[in-house]
This record gives C-alpha cells, sequence and structure tokens, in this order.
C-alpha cells in the first residue's frame, strides 16, 4: 500500500515536469523524445520501486492506465 503511495506521487511529479516541459516546447518531436524518455524511466522505476514481478506488474499498470492517459490528454491539450 505504501510503495502505491509513492509509486503514484512520483509519477504524479514525472507527469507534471513532462507536461511542463512539453508547455515550454509545444512541438511534436520534443513530444516524441519526451514520451520515449519517460517510458524508459517508467520501466526502470517499476523494476527498482516494484520489488519483484508481481510489485513491477502493479507499478507498470499504475502507469499503464492511470499516468498514461492523463499524460497523453494533457499533451493533445497543450498541442492543440
Amino acid at each position: 500500500m505504501i510503495v502505491d503511495y509513492f509509486s503514484n506521487g512520483f509519477l504524479l511529479v514525472a507527469d507534471a515536469a513532462l507536461l511542463y516541459a512539453l508547455w515550454k516546447r509545444r512541438r511534436l518531436p520534443v513530444f516524441w523524445g519526451l514520451l520515449a524518455i519517460a517510458s524508459v524511466l517508467g520501466l526502470l522505476f517499476a523494476a527498482v520501486v516494484g520489488r519483484g514481478m508481481f510489485g513491477a506488474f502493479r507499478v507498470l499498470s499504475w502507469i499503464l492506465f492511470v499516468h498514461l492517459p492523463t499524460v497523453l490528454a494533457g499533451s493533445a491539450f497543450l498541442l492543440w
């Protein structure tokens, strides 16, 4: 339970940082680069924080089903 709070708090800060960086430079190549970097760092974060296969998949599920749609919706708004 505490891992969920920690990982979601950290990922929320990462989402905000990604959207802020995209807000500063509103171009599509910048978005693709930031998304690629965030994806790789998300996989590494899940592997480190998850502490095992089940925990890693749990963190990856949060990333895939909560944080990724949030970033995509925010970036669609910013790039409109």
